[in-house]
Formats: structure tokens, sequence, C-alpha cells
């Protein structure tokens, strides 16, 4: 059976909406690491030079966040100092001289292994967090680049990515038959959609589950990265139970292809989530309201 591909045409992006990062599952769920973690991480991905160099200082990076620079004991360069000598320790950076919170060092960024499992984020998307706090769109739902940062990483990683196009196991399985209808069945059986609760994210991530209600709030409503739906399952004494929140992207993206993006595609993407979470819920209805809000104490 010859090739096939879900999407025969896309948009070919350019710029940042072309370009991404790969940033590792093990530094995502580094709990013991400072929620600026992958923050920093992303520094020194955007910064390499082709030799994947980068010549930079503690108040430099700190710059780039947007932060103003404090040597003072246990302040913000205090801060950064130590996440970039956990990143050492892990093997994702190197440097030879003597790093202070001011001095300029040499940084050695070191490429992911071939079986290292990622997300991928975009430089439209990452540059759009990091500027959010200038921002200050909406003072209630206060949230810091480093916890949006985060939450879209770890959302990344966890959604489901489905290859445009066939694999050859996909291609010798029952359901593929060679007609149209493979890619309903396809997409019924790959959801790019994932269900989980807030806590559970939280915990995955180590920050407070409130700070997660805010960051999917942000990154669906106002930087339009995300969609969420929560369905609802109604118990016999009437009481509402939320068992997961299901999460999808805005948008497909493949390389620097955009195949897909609006309602059209995130509430096709959760309704097929849906649809097998129902398999597991005994009786359930679907709240379309949102179930977050920026007014969450």
């Amino acid at each position: 059976m010859e090739s096939r591909c879900e999407y025969k045409t896309g948009i070919e992006l350019s710029g940042y909406s072309a370009r991404y990062i790969r940033i590792p599952k093990e530094i995502i769920e580094n709990t013991e690491l400072d929620k600026r973690r992958l923050s920093i991480y992303s520094y020194f991905v955007v910064n390499k030079d082709l030799r994947d160099k980068t010549f930079a200082s503690v108040s430099q990076i700190v710059q780039w966040h947007g932060l103003k620079p404090n040597t003072r004991v246990g302040k913000v360069n205090d801060k950064f100092l130590s996440v970039i000598e956990e990143l050492r320790n892990l093997k994702f950076i190197s440097y030879q001289e003597k790093l202070t919170k001011t001095s300029f060092v040499t940084f050695n960024f070191n490429a992911l292994k071939k079986n290292d499992k990622y997300a991928v984020i975009y430089l439209d998307e990452l540059y759009s967090i990091m500027f959010y706090r200038a921002k200050k769109n909406n003072k209630k739902c206060h949230v810091s680049t480093s916890v949006l940062l985060l939450v879209l990483a770890y959302l990344r990683y966890s959604i489901y990515n489905r290859p445009n196009c066939f694999s050859k196991s996909e291609l010798d399985s029952d359901w593929c038959v060679g007609t149209d209808g493979d890619i309903e069945n396809r997409r019924k059986i790959y959801p790019e959609a994932y269900d989980s609760t807030y806590m559970n994210i939280a915990n995955h991530i180590g920050v407070d589950y409130k700070a997660v209600q805010r960051a999917v709030y942000v990154l669906e409503n106002e930087l339009k990265i995300i969609t969420t739906a929560t369905p609802y399952r109604i118990k016999t004494d009437n009481k509402y139970i939320t068992p997961t929140t299901i999460f999808t992207n805005a948008y497909k993206r493949e390389g620097n292809m955009l195949f897909a993006f609006g309602e059209s595609y995130s509430q096709r993407e959760i309704k097929n989530k849906e649809r097998q979470l129902k398999m597991f819920l005994e009786k359930y209805i679907i709240n379309h309201d949102k179930a977050v809000s920026c007014n969450t104490q």
C-alpha cells in the first residue's frame, strides 16, 4: 500500500513560527530544580552559535528574562546561578571557567541524545510567553513566565502528536483499508489530546495547582496556544465531580508546516478524546462552559 498522509497540503511557515526548540522531559519534571529551569535552559538553546557555544554572564541571562540583575546574597543572580550549576551537573551544559554572579564564561550546549524524550516549543510561542510579563494584560490573572513555560512544555509533551503521514505499521493495521475513512479512523484512535487534572500536572512540574490553573487560562485565552474542555460525570447524589480536563493544541504544526488550526481542529480532537473517555465513564455530560477562571484564589 502506498504512503498516505492526513493533510495533503499545508501552509509553509517562516521566521520564528517555523523554528522550534526541544525541551527534555528530564528537565520538565525535575521538581528539585527552580521553576525557572526551562526558561534558563531555553536561553542556551536559543542563543547558541553553530558550534553550540554561548558567551554570556548570569546577569545577561537574568536580563533576557526581563528581570533586573541583583547580585546581593539570595537574590535573583544567586537563584539563576544555582539553576545553571544544576544544568551543568545534569550534563545539559558545560563550562570550564569559574562561574560567578557577574563573570562572563563560554557555555557549551550539549545536544539531546537520540532516545531522549522532549517537548517541542516553537520560537514564536516561547517569545510570546517570555514577553507576557511585560504586557501585564490582566493583573487578576498574574502568572510568571517560568510557570507558563513549564505548563506549556508539560502539556506539549503529554499531548499525543499524530504524524501527518501514516507509518508502515498503521498502513498494515486492520483499520486501514485504503479508503478515505482511514483518516477519520486514525483520528479517533490517536486523538491529539491529553486528559489530566490540574493537581496531577502541578505535582509533575512542582508548582501550586492554582498557578497551573492560571497558566492554562493565559495559554488558552490570551496567548491562544492551547484549548481545553472539561467533561463532567453526575453521581447518584446529584453532586458533580470533574474526572479530568482535556487539553489539545490550538493548531497542528509539524516542522515548518501548519496543517490545521481553529475550532474545527481543536474541537474535533477534543471530541475524539471524549469518545475514548466515555468508554471508562459510566455516565457523564459535557459542560462546555469553562471551568477555569482567573478569579481562582
